[in-house]
């Protein structure tokens, strides 16, 4: 468990961090990201398709995959100490 120590106004900070994880525990939020990692995808291997040699698709899966894994994915206890 993390520890996030508050030094004013922790009633907020908790109703911040219960808004984060409400929405990342629908089922409508999985479903956009879906969409949009879908949607970029197709961007990016159409832009692939017209220039080869820079190789921008690559770079834009490596980022997505990085940034969902280290971002988004991991999921931890926190305990606010007022």
């Amino acid at each position: 468990m993390w520890e996030i120590y508050a030094y004013q106004n922790a009633d907020s900070l908790f109703g911040v961090f219960n808004a984060a994880a409400a929405i990342h525990a629908s089922g409508d939020y999985l479903s956009a990201v879906a969409a949009v990692a879908f949607c970029g995808f197709v961007a990016a291997l159409i832009a692939y398709a017209f220039a080869p040699e820079k190789l921008q698709g690559w770079k834009w899966l490596g980022t997505v995959v990085l940034v969902f894994s280290v971002l988004i994915v991991p999921k931890v206890t926190v305990g606010i100490v007022d």
